[in-house]
């Protein structure tokens, strides 16, 4: 695999203090604790063999392998197309400090460093299967809420308690008006970090020190996928790439479409084609655009998404695995405008998704203001527009 700046365009640092953010966020329970519990080890057989495991169809799923030990243990689950794999170990518990739903199972998240194929990657297998190294859903942890800061071997901050963005503030730098207690969106991954990035155009993309420590949707998704696990990134859609927004990951995305649920199967393309009709253009400047973009009305509180677009009645959410992105629609705007990652099955038989979000100040799959969950008659629920396989 290539070394991360190769992926993603040159990272540039800017000497800034150590920063310290959300001092005044709304705490839920008590002080810190690890958001993720070992309920058991499971350890591998270090005299694994190539010839000991082999790849079978996974019963149900045109796309899916599993590979299996030569006892009929599952060791790991492939998608062709896809860079993300479910690999199979230890039994864990992983929570929130805004809700008491958990998610325990034992799937670990990691990424291929090509596309599946079809192909056993067997010394990767092997290599993954015995990491230490935190994995998609334990990266995505380390920026909810109470978490600690971590930082770089140069000082620079990877992770930590992330807020969504700042307040916003009227003309005359006041937090007041019809729109206080609203965050800014358009904070991304380098912004979090506060450095500057080259993006693989040639864009060199400043951070704004206002979003220090901040990411929103998108740019939480694009930090854990991307600069912390290794997926290529870019501003607008190219193949292979992980864009800048919510809409092109779900139109555009590397991967494959999990699920859709617009009832109408010619929903998306026409969202599509009528979105790019209006002469959006992806580019570090569409952040500002995008800042606009919440003046658009959301959905109201008594209107459901099938109001909107129709959603389908026969939605299969078991067709979904931990590191699935979910996509919503959360404005009358024909596009998706949120995004999450799906974390398993909770204890309550529920769809957890983990998201950066206003209402909370930041990534968590708590349940406070909204249900994090994609079952039921929730707003997050009824908003459901998709999922997509990385």
């Amino acid at each position: 695999m290539q070394p991360l700046e190769a992926q993603h365009g040159e990272l540039h640092n800017h000497t800034r203090p150590i920063l310290t953010f959300n001092a005044s966020r709304t705490r839920c329970h008590l002080e810190t604790a690890s958001p993720i519990r070992l309920i058991n080890s499971f350890v591998y057989c270090d005299e694994m063999t190539e010839i000991s495991i082999t790849l079978q169809p996974e019963p149900g799923s045109a796309s899916d392998q599993v590979a299996m030990s030569a006892n009929g243990q599952r060791l790991a689950k492939f998608t062709t197309g896809c860079r993300t794999v479910l690999l199979y170990g230890s039994q864990r518990e992983l929570t929130d400090a805004h809700t008491d739903a958990i998610v325990a199972h034992n799937m670990y998240v990691r990424l291929l460093p090509e596309p599946f194929t079809g192909e056993l990657p067997f010394e990767w297998l092997r290599s993954q299967l015995s990491s230490t190294e935190p994995d998609i859903l334990a990266l995505a942890l380390q920026y909810g809420p109470l978490q600690e800061n971590l930082f770089d071997t140069g000082g620079v901050l990877l992770a930590g308690d992330a807020s969504y963005g700042p307040l916003r503030e009227d003309e005359d730098g006041m937090l007041s008006g019809p729109r206080v207690g609203r965050r800014r969106i358009g904070a991304d991954f380098h912004d979090f970090m506060q450095v500057s990035w080259t993006a693989p155009d040639g864009e060199l993309v400043m951070p704004r020190a206002e979003f220090a420590g901040c990411l929103d949707c998108s740019g939480f998704v694009r930090m854990v996928f991307g600069w912390r696990s290794g997926m290529p990134l870019s501003i607008a859609p190219q193949p292979g790439y992980l864009p800048r927004y919510s809409w092109h990951m779900w139109w555009n995305g590397p991967g494959r479409t999990i699920i859709d649920a617009a009832e109408d199967e010619t929903q998306t393309e026409r969202d599509e084609a009528a979105w790019q009709a209006s002469g959006w253009i992806a580019s570090s400047a569409g952040v500002v655009r995008a800042e606009e973009e919440q003046k658009q009305a959301p959905i109201p509180d008594n209107q459901t998404a099938q109001q909107v677009w129709v959603q389908s009645p026969d939605l299969d959410l078991s067709l979904l695995a931990p590191g699935d992105l979910v996509f919503f629609q959360r404005s009358t705007k024909p596009r998706t405008n949120h995004v999450g990652v799906f974390m398993g099955l909770d204890d309550r038989g529920d769809y957890r998704f983990v998201h950066s979000r206003t209402g909370l100040n930041g990534p968590t799959f708590g349940d406070d203001h909204e249900s994090s969950i994609l079952n039921g008659t929730a707003k997050f629920a009824r908003q459901f527009r998709g999922a997509r396989r990385l």
